[in-house]
């Protein structure tokens, strides 16, 4: 009998550590505000509609734009009481506005905002992101906007060429057979307003774009066949262009 209440209790111990955990990883409540379909920041640096013409971004959202910083100190072994599991404790919870916000859709597109100071010229912020890394860069384009400068590409992400490999490995053979992320189209908008640098990205799932019955991991066919629409280039330029023309992002520190 002793065992068995010893276990029930080491169950119930575990059940609360396991709860306390999910409600410590949970994502915390929104702190922007969403009014007539635009959300708001929560410390002012921008405001955008939360539906746009790019494909995926209507529907059923979810918005991501806090952050939970708990700070944990040491309980003695004096100080706990007999069969107390605990070695520390909670001095603070504290819900803060997160670096990125992060707008999920049920389409399984996401988009994420980030806003910061500018630190180099504005030459090297407008192409940041825009070429090299795990990315094939379809087009980019300096886009008229007032005020500041915004430059936006298209970029399939990840990418890897044939021949890349990795301790013997060939990357490219490995990402056709499952391993690695769903491949995304990338919307990539960097836009410097006065001395506030702010970044968007619309990630959106390549099966939007090709054909039904088309292998999303073949990224060389892939490639090719979305470099070769032109037109649908210039339709997602443009309509990135009229979404975030009807964004308001300031250009100070806020």
């Amino acid at each position: 009998m002793r065992i068995h209440i010893l276990a029930i209790s080491v169950l119930l111990v575990l059940q609360v550590a396991i709860a306390g955990c999910a409600l410590v990883n949970a994502d915390p409540p929104m702190m922007g505000t969403v009014e007539n379909g635009v959300y708001t920041h929560p410390k002012g640096r921008f405001s955008c509609p939360v539906n746009a013409s790019l494909p995926g971004l209507d529907g059923e959202l979810r918005i991501v734009d806090a952050r939970r910083i708990v700070k944990t100190e040491y309980i003695p072994l004096r100080q706990r009481a007999p069969g107390d599991p605990k070695n520390n404790r909670v001095v603070s919870d504290e819900t803060v506005p997160a670096n990125t916000v992060r707008f999920d859709y049920a389409s399984g597109a996401v988009v994420e905002f980030t806003s910061g100071l500018r630190r180099h010229t504005e030459e090297n912020v407008l192409q940041s992101g825009m070429s090299g890394g795990l990315s094939w860069r379809f087009d980019r384009r300096e886009i008229a906007r007032e005020p500041g400068r915004m430059m936006t590409g298209i970029l399939l992400v990840p990418w890897h060429d044939e021949n890349d490999s990795y301790m013997g490995t060939n990357i490219a053979e490995r990402y056709r057979l499952g391993e690695g992320p769903d491949p995304t189209l990338w919307i990539h908008s960097n836009i410097v307003i006065s001395q506030r640098v702010h970044t968007v990205t619309a990630k959106l799932p390549i099966g939007m774009f090709l054909a039904p019955g088309s292998d999303h991991r073949d990224l060389r066919a892939n490639r090719d066949s979305l470099g070769s629409r032109l037109g649908l280039h210039d339709k997602l330029f443009t309509a990135a262009e009229n979404w975030l023309a009807t964004c308001q992002f300031a250009g100070e520190d806020q």
